[in-house]
Formats: C-alpha cells, structure tokens, sequence
C-alpha cells in the first residue's frame, strides 16, 4: 500500500491540478501533465503557440508539434504518455486493482481518485490526508478513533473503540447536542435529557457528504487560484519578452 501511494504521489500526480493524472501526455523533456490542464496552460502562452509548440509548466522546454496546422486541442491530444508512465498507470493508476485497493471514500463520492492513507473505525471508511484533516476537524466525528491503513490495525482498532468512562461498552451512539460520540451506559445516565441522540451507522453519510461538500468547495477554490496563477505566470512571461525586445 504505502509503495503504491509513493509512486501516485511522486510519480503519478499532476502537478497543476495535484490529482492523479487523468489521461497523461508526456512532453520532450520528459514532464508529464493530464492533457487538459497541459491544453488550459498552452492557451495562456501565445508565444509558444505562435512558434508552433506545446511549452512545459515546469521547465519552459518547447515541445514541437508534429502537426502544425492543426488547432491546439489536436497538438496535446496527439501527445502520448511515456512506456515508464504509462507503465505506472496501468500498475498503480485509476481502474487498476492497486488503485480500487483502497481509495478516500470521500474523493470517490467526488469521482477522484485519490489514495486513502487512514481507516475510521467508527465511520468504517477510509480518508486520504486532506480529508482526513477535515474529518478531524468535524465536531461530529473528530472524537473517533482514526488509524492507519492495515487490515490487522483495522481489526484491533475496532475493538478497541471502548467508552473511556464505562469500559466495558463500545461507543454506539452520537449525541448531536453535545457533540459527543457515546456508549448506552451514557446515553442513559449523562444525556438522557438530550433531545437529539443517533447511531453512529445513521451519522456516517452525514459526516460523509458534509466532507464531500467541504471538498468540493476547496477543490472549486484550488481551481480559481491555479487559474489566476497561470494568467500571472503568463503575464510575467509577456512582460519578460517585452523587455527583453527594448534592450535590444
């Protein structure tokens, strides 16, 4: 598991959108992008269109494009990934069995595919490191008992999800007014005069699509910022040409 989450992390991962490439397109000097944001990022580069290349986020590097008469759409759908990435992808990539092993729960709802690394033995799911933190975060759920992923962690984590007070009894229970996982011992004698006491089976889809939809709100957040990044990016790039043509 960790091997697999290595290799997405470093090797399999999109470095303008940070998610897991989606259809990947290798350029010349060998940098790697999803095919859309790589198109998004050669719109903003009129030069490089100009000069009939495809220009690398990362290192500048202009890849030239086989057919130049084509619109750009065409120059980045042409692109293939490399035998190593492409090697990688089929291993580790979305729809490969590494990949459905164990994916965050919350990015699933979501459509992405992003490696869980921790299992919630109350909720039963599993998060990545972003959801995770926002897990933890939730009033509702940042009492559970989260470990890391292991089939034999999973199992003892759930028998030790004991009530601290009465340690005979697993905690079953969420009291929504005090915010409080609980046992039934609890729930009878500390918030019987509670109005709004569920199982922690019934809170589950609510923690799961309040993290989804805190999700979805940074993810639109991380969108409009990466966005205004590469119109910066490329306007400091015109203004770098433009001087460069006056000190001539």
């Amino acid at each position: 598991m960790a091997t697999a989450k290595i290799l997405t992390d470093h090797h399999l991962t999109c470095v303008i959108c940070t998610e897991v490439f989606t259809d990947p397109a290798t350029l010349q000097c060998n940098h790697t992008f999803c095919k859309s944001c790589l198109l998004k990022y050669t719109n903003t580069q009129p030069e490089a269109i100009q000069a009939k290349s495809i220009p690398c986020p990362s290192c500048r590097q202009l890849t030239k494009v086989t057919t130049p008469d084509s619109p750009v759409e065409e120059w980045v759908s042409q692109l293939k990934p490399s035998h190593v990435i492409q090697g990688l992808m089929d291993d580790f990539g979305p729809g490969s069995k590494a990949a459905h092993v164990n994916i965050c729960s919350v990015c699933k709802v979501q459509g992405k595919t992003t490696p869980a690394t921790s299992w919630c033995s109350v909720c039963d799911d599993v998060f990545c490191d972003g959801c995770l933190k926002m897990h933890n975060m939730m009033p509702m759920s940042r009492d559970h008992e989260v470990v890391g992923l292991s089939d034999t962690t999973k199992r003892k984590a759930k028998q030790r999800f004991i009530c601290k007070i009465h340690k005979d009894e697993q905690i079953k229970l969420f009291c929504k007014d005090c915010r409080v996982a609980i046992c039934h011992t609890c729930c009878s004698i500390k918030h019987r005069k509670c109005d709004d006491v569920d199982t922690l089976d019934n809170m589950t889809p609510v923690v799961r699509e309040h993290l989804s939809n805190q999700n979805q709100e940074l993810k639109l957040k991380m969108t409009t910022s990466e966005n205004r990044i590469i119109f910066r990016k490329s306007q400091i790039v015109e203004i770098e040409s433009q001087c460069a043509k006056y000190k001539r």
